[in-house]
């Protein structure tokens, strides 16, 4: 396994502080100052918070900082709509055309998501939930699709772990159980069995998060 460089690591450990909003949104935050809390130079800092801006997780703030983007309902109602219709025609491709390599990626995830459940971690369980929907788009073999498709489910990423640490835990495999459900009508290669699953798993992910932001 390739190992993780610098500024791939500062680029992890950033999304997680997002997502777990130990970077709270609306806060503003330097390249000095990360860097200082990471224990690393200023240069993989900055490589992070261009992919981070890339990806609408912070905005340019005052005096050359950045601001964590916030959250809001209509964001989610928005991020929701767009995953949704992306959501489709990704898992109608993946249905027609995913491989051995790409089922078993998306099983492996499951997998590693379940033993975060049984760990009571909510941030890995949520990070795990983000890689399935990004390995589901890829085993679409589209990469305009996963690349457009990607962010909307970092965006996402902090209203999943809103959801994931307020849930009753007994609650919490439901959204396991659907990405298996998934992952087998793909393996059918039921195109409308496989679109019909993921909206219902959308659905879900609304209803779960309904009344969660005021």
């Amino acid at each position: 396994m390739r190992k993780e460089t610098t500024s791939e690591a500062v680029l992890r450990k950033l999304r997680r502080m997002i997502m777990t909003m130990e970077l709270a949104p609306g806060s503003v935050v330097t390249e000095l100052g990360l860097s200082d809390m990471l224990n690393c130079s200023r240069t993989p800092v900055r490589e992070a918070l261009q992919r981070l801006t890339s990806e609408n997780l912070v905005v340019a703030g005052p005096r050359g900082g950045v601001i964590i983007s916030d959250v809001s309902v209509l964001d989610l109602g928005q991020l929701l709509e767009a995953m949704e219709e992306v959501g489709a025609t990704a898992v109608r491709l993946a249905a027609q055309r995913a491989t051995k390599h790409d089922l078993d990626a998306l099983r492996g995830i499951v997998g590693a998501a379940e033993q975060a459940l049984a760990n009571a971690d909510y941030a890995g369980l949520t990070e795990q939930d983000v890689a399935f929907h990004q390995a589901l788009y890829m085993a679409g073999h589209n990469r305009y699709i996963a690349d457009v498709a990607g962010p909307l489910h970092r965006l996402f990423a902090r209203f999943a772990y809103l959801s994931y640490a307020r849930m009753d835990p007994s609650e919490v495999h439901n959204p396991l159980s659907e990405h298996a459900a998934v992952i087998a009508a793909i393996e059918d290669k039921d195109v409308s069995e496989s679109k019909r699953l993921l909206a219902e798993h959308f659905r879900g992910m609304r209803d779960r998060l309904r009344g969660l932001l005021v």
